[in-house]
């Protein structure tokens, strides 16, 4: 038998598990458990030996707590900041040049009806 063990489960796995737990004990077929989870019918069936093997937590994900794959280093990100500080200096300079040109949406709209 199983050791009990706490296992933390956002929302999303918790439906996992209660339509695992479905197939598994009352017989739900993979298919249309598939269909509930919006997942292939293969990853529903590679689901269930997980759970068989692990339990709950083999429901959880395997990439809770690790760092994204996608992330930008930081040397970038230090980039965009700064192209960021430029765009803002620049419009900076373009409204102190042509704001004194520009006319109230107001006075506009009665001089052009």
């Amino acid at each position: 038998m199983r050791q009990t063990e706490l296992v933390t489960l956002n929302m999303r796995e918790l439906d996992r598990l209660k339509i695992i737990q479905a197939i598994v004990e009352m017989g739900l077929k993979p298919g249309s458990a598939a269909e509930r989870l919006g997942l292939s019918v293969r990853q529903v069936e590679r689901l269930v030996i997980r759970y068989r093997d692990q339990g709950p937590s083999g429901v959880v994900s395997g990439r809770r707590g690790r760092p994204l794959v996608r992330r930008w280093p930081a040397r970038s990100c230090t980039c965009w900041r700064t192209r960021r500080d430029g765009y803002v200096q620049h419009i900076a300079t373009l409204i102190s040049v042509f704001a004194p040109q520009m006319i109230p949406a107001e006075r506009w709209r009665q001089q052009n009806p």
